[in-house]
């Protein structure tokens, strides 16, 4: 269920905290082991897919040699896995970001909008099936079973009108708390933007996803018809004057109807940027302008070096700032700026 409402920045490489770091044949055996492994990581994603946190003890094979060498543990005690650690040394070899929720959704889960019986979203296992394009109002009902009455609704504790957590509808214990979209609604169905304004627009949200999709921040200026119906009410702003667009502004009141976390790269990858690990001129990735091909499955090695337009020698290359030995920043080679700051894995 986690962040509900649609982004609309794009980061350099996958953003999935544990499904970019372990190496391609990793396995899981989950807790209590039973000597099977449940999950294999095959270089992009875990077959068959994780839909819910690991439970603390949950044996890890990081070499494919079809022996434990690590297992899942709970450093703050809250009864959710949130590392994992060596087994012979109990180094900790990877921090877990912990959902809100411990498991998550489960299988069957259902939102019921207007409390009336009829379901408008089931989670399959993987995904909200049809997709979840906006924050579901206050009052929602969740039937966390999709077995029969609901336990759950969504609610509103800061009591702003939009909701902020899923609480149990007997106690009004607070089951899973929920990051509020900026923009209560996120973008609507059928908001349009319009990079040059000139009356073309150039993106179409059509309820899950905007068409085309956008490969980088759309520029400062970009007029946003909300509705999708006519003239547009809103434009992208850059409130703090570096040149990046960093919110959505009402025309004619300038009012901020939602604030966009900038890419520390401006622009984002650009289309046909490369990344050579290994320095020899031959690209293992190229952006294609929304994705890139081949996936990165890992955190590409210090040294990485960056062909940003594609066109020639390499402009930056991926540095390690803090010396732990992972790329933590993209750098220009001549000059050494930090032109992004990466998130480790």
């Amino acid at each position: 269920m986690g962040r509900l409402c649609v982004c609309m920045t794009v980061c350099l490489l996958l953003a999935a905290g544990w499904a970019s770091a372990q190496p391609e044949g990793t396995r899981l055996d989950f807790a209590p082991p039973d000597g099977f492994w449940d999950t294999t990581f095959d270089g992009t994603a875990w077959d068959p897919p994780i839909t819910k946190m690991p439970p603390v003890g949950t044996l890890v094979d990081g070499t494919g040699d079809d022996n434990a060498d690590a297992d899942l543990i709970d450093r703050n005690n809250n009864g959710v896995s949130d590392a994992v650690a060596a087994i012979d040394t109990d180094e900790v070899l990877m921090e877990l970001e912990e959902p809100v929720i411990p498991v998550g959704p489960r299988m069957g889960t259902t939102l019921d909008y207007e409390g009336d019986g009829v379901s408008e979203h089931t989670y399959d296992g993987a995904a909200w099936n049809p997709p979840i394009a906006q924050q579901p109002p206050v009052g929602t009902m969740v039937d966390l079973e999709g077995d029969g009455p609901p336990e759950a609704r969504f609610a509103d504790q800061n009591g702003n009108g939009v909701a902020d957590a899923v609480v149990d509808i007997g106690t009004g214990k607070v089951l899973m708390e929920l990051e509020e979209p900026v923009i209560p609604v996120g973008p609507r169905m059928g908001t349009t933007l319009d990079y040059e304004g000139d009356g073309v627009s150039e993106h179409t949200y059509d309820g899950a996803a905007w068409n085309p999709p956008i490969a980088q921040q759309p520029p400062v200026g970009t007029m946003v018809d909300l509705e999708g119906d006519g003239p547009p009410e809103a434009r992208f702003a850059d409130l703090n004057g570096n040149g990046v667009a960093d919110a959505v502004v009402d025309i004619g009141t300038g009012k901020v109807l939602m604030e966009l976390e900038e890419p520390v790269i401006p622009v984002g990858p650009r289309m046909g940027t490369t990344l050579d690990y290994e320095g020899d001129g031959v690209s293992e990735h190229t952006y294609d302008g929304a994705a890139w091909n081949p996936p990165i499955a890992q955190q590409p090695p210090v040294g990485t070096m960056v062909d940003l337009e594609g066109d020639g020698p390499p402009e930056a290359r991926f540095a390690d700032l803090n010396g732990n030995g992972v790329a933590d920043a993209v750098v220009d080679i001549e000059t050494g700026d930090v032109l992004m700051e990466l998130e480790e894995r």
